[in-house]
């Protein structure tokens, strides 16, 4: 930018910056270019490759590995749902076994048990759970709900 006295400012367009500016921008469209084709093949690199663990944390990319995390929490809250229903029926029958203890003390058991009875219900009617597990928690089902039946009916006393 020139300043002459009497005409003012004027600008001269400098040519030697509008040509440096020209290869500026090409070069920073080649880098941007390069980076982005390098983060294409690097992601698609990453989608096929196993994700290790790293000192037990498991680092996610994208929104599969976390769907893939949702879902085998899911599985496991309900396979841990039925272990833990079975260990109370398990205990159950031993409380109903012990003939030294009078029946009443089986009441409160009796409430756990019909709150996992609609626990299993509720998961059962849920979709999407695994096609092995249908018949392992229909039968759970049944069998809680006919031991509650007998025992309200006072079968076994």
């Amino acid at each position: 930018m020139k300043i002459n006295e009497g005409k003012g400012i004027t600008v001269s367009p400098d040519i030697n910056q509008a040509q440096s500016r020209k290869s500026l921008d090409g070069e920073f469209q080649k880098i941007m270019e390069q980076a982005i084709k390098a983060g294409e093949t690097n992601s698609a690199a990453k989608a096929n490759a196993f994700d290790p663990l790293l000192n037990g944390i498991k680092i996610l990319t994208g929104t599969q590995g976390i769907e893939d995390q949702s879902q085998a929490m899911g599985k496991q809250l309900v396979i841990s749902e039925i272990q833990e229903t079975m260990d109370l029926v398990d205990f159950y029958a031993s409380k109903l076994a012990d003939t030294s203890q009078p029946l009443s003390t089986i009441d409160p058991l009796i409430g756990h048990l019909e709150q996992r009875l609609e626990n299993l219900k509720t998961i059962q009617s849920t979709q999407g759970l695994p096609d092995q597990l249908k018949p392992i928690i229909s039968d759970m089902v049944i069998t809680i709900g006919a031991e509650i039946t007998k025992y309200k009916n006072g079968i076994y006393s």
